[in-house]
């Protein structure tokens, strides 16, 4: 490496350690362990690590960020390349060795793929804090809990009704709302269609 480059690392490295430093302190949704983890990534957000949730297509992890953080990718492969999407938000990690680290400075799903594999690229949502104070005893409110599986079902929504995924809820099934006015599904939680026994509209 040349004398620029090193220099370049090291002012790289002194950025993330000032942002992992001052970096607001992020919001970690809490998933229940008994939930598919990935045994490709472990993530941390400002210091605090995520669950990485494995599926059959991809891998993901979901949290809020208040401000500037610093996310950390360890890898369960060699990273010889990255490129973190959409490219507009101009993120270029520090890759060592398995480990890789970038800052963002706000909200927006992020996809990091590695060695240029489209298919087991690693999803991140990074939502924004809620900040809407909701009645979850509130007439019409369908609360789902945070941290926990649901077996759902199907879920009707009426007029006016409000349908909430808490932080870390994972909710197996699917929503009908027929001619349903000023409906909401709010909620940072995951609504989880694939469970369903028989073919039919995720949402309707």
């Amino acid at each position: 490496m040349s004398p620029t480059g090193s220099r370049l690392g090291v002012i790289l490295s002194l950025a993330l350690w000032g942002m992992n430093a001052m970096a607001a302190d992020p919001v970690i949704y809490p998933f229940a362990p008994e939930l598919p983890k990935s045994d490709a990534y472990q993530v941390t957000v400002g210091g605090k690590e995520a669950f990485v949730h494995k599926t059959e297509v991809t891998d993901f992890a979901s949290f809020a960020i208040r401000g500037a953080t610093v996310v950390e990718i360890r890898c369960a492969g060699p990273v010889k390349r990255v490129v973190v999407c959409p490219l507009a938000r101009g993120i270029v990690p520090q890759v060592d060795g398995r480990t890789l680290r970038f800052p963002i400075d706000k909200p927006g799903p992020l996809s990091v793929e590695i060695n240029g594999k489209i298919r087991g690229t690693l999803l991140l949502f990074a939502d924004p804090v809620e900040t809407e104070a909701l009645r979850l005893d509130a007439p019409g409110m369908h609360y789902f809990e945070g941290g926990r599986i649901h077996e759902a079902g199907e879920i009707v929504l009426r007029d006016g009704e409000t349908l909430y995924l808490g932080p870390g809820a994972v909710v197996r099934g699917t929503v009908k709302a027929d001619n349903a006015k000023n409906i909401r599904i709010l909620g940072p939680g995951i609504l989880d269609g694939r469970m369903r026994t028989r073919k039919a509209t995720f949402m309707r």
